[in-house]
């Protein structure tokens, strides 16, 4: 099996799973690059966008899990989500 199979049938298997546990937003993104990876595949050195990608870009970040919190009588709850240590933006 292709590696780009093998992404597309993981995504397909864990789909609902994900979904759930995600924004409406998020889940939009996702699949618009579901479908973009079924009809080009996998990038290569030959595709413009892979080859200029500045990878430089992503160096000061780094993901963490922020833990779901229960609302309670004075707090709003929140999911389970994930922040960047660098710049505190979350998704």
């Amino acid at each position: 099996m292709q590696s780009k199979e093998q992404y597309l049938n993981l995504y397909r298997e864990c789909r609902e799973l994900i979904t759930r546990h995600s924004s409406d937003v998020m889940n939009a993104q996702r699949d618009a690059a579901y479908a973009e990876l079924q009809r080009m595949g996998l990038p290569t050195k030959r595709d413009e966008d892979y080859k200029y990608t500045d990878v430089e870009a992503a160096k000061g970040h780094s993901l963490e899990v922020t833990d779901k919190k229960a609302p309670t009588c004075t707090e709003k709850g929140c999911a389970e989500y994930w922040r960047c240590t660098g710049c505190g933006c979350g998704c």
